[in-house]
C-alpha cells in the first residue's frame, strides 16, 4: 500500500518536471529568436549607415571636382549656397569662410523601410584668387570632418 502511493506521487512529480523542463525549453528558444532579430535589425541599421556615409562622400567629392573657383570668388563670405547634386537624397551647400577658403557640406538621408539613416561630411577647400586657376584643392591633413 506503501508502494502505491509512494508512485503516485512520483508519476505526478514527473508531469511536473516535464512541463517545468518545456517551459524553460520555450524561454530559451524565445530568448534565442528575439536575439536573432535583434543582431538582424543591428547589422542593416549598421549597412545603412555605411551605405549613406558612402553616398555622403561621393557627393561631396564630386561638388568638390565640379564648383569652380570664380564661382566661389563671388559668394558672399558666411553666406550658406546650395549646389546641385546628382543624388537624390543628399542636399549639398557651400560656405565661403575666407578670401580663399570654403567649407562644402554634403547631407545624406536614406530611408529604407521604417530606418532612417543620415550622415553630414564637411570638406576644407582652397580656391585662387585669381582668375587663371580652374579647380579648387582640398585642404591637406584637416580635409574633412563628420558631423552627428
Amino acid at each position: 500500500m506503501t508502494t502505491a502511493r509512494h508512485t503516485r506521487c512520483r508519476q505526478g512529480f514527473a508531469l511536473l518536471m516535464a512541463l517545468f523542463a518545456m517551459v524553460l525549453a520555450a524561454a530559451l528558444l524565445t530568448a534565442v529568436a528575439f536575439r536573432a532579430a535583434e543582431e538582424q535589425r543591428v547589422a542593416l541599421s549598421t549597412m545603412l549607415r555605411v551605405s549613406t556615409f558612402g553616398i555622403a562622400e561621393s557627393a561631396l567629392r564630386e561638388s568638390v571636382d565640379q564648383v569652380s573657383p570664380g564661382a566661389l570668388r563671388l559668394l558672399p563670405i558666411g553666406t550658406p549656397v546650395a549646389l546641385t547634386s546628382a543624388y537624390p537624397d543628399v542636399a549639398v551647400s557651400v560656405v565661403r569662410t575666407d578670401s580663399t577658403i570654403a567649407w562644402i557640406v554634403a547631407a545624406a538621408t536614406v530611408r529604407r523601410g521604417r530606418d532612417v539613416a543620415r550622415r553630414r561630411l564637411g570638406m576644407s577647400v582652397t580656391f585662387s584668387p585669381d582668375t587663371l586657376a580652374r579647380h579648387v584643392r582640398v585642404v591637406p591633413d584637416r580635409a574633412w570632418a563628420e558631423f552627428f
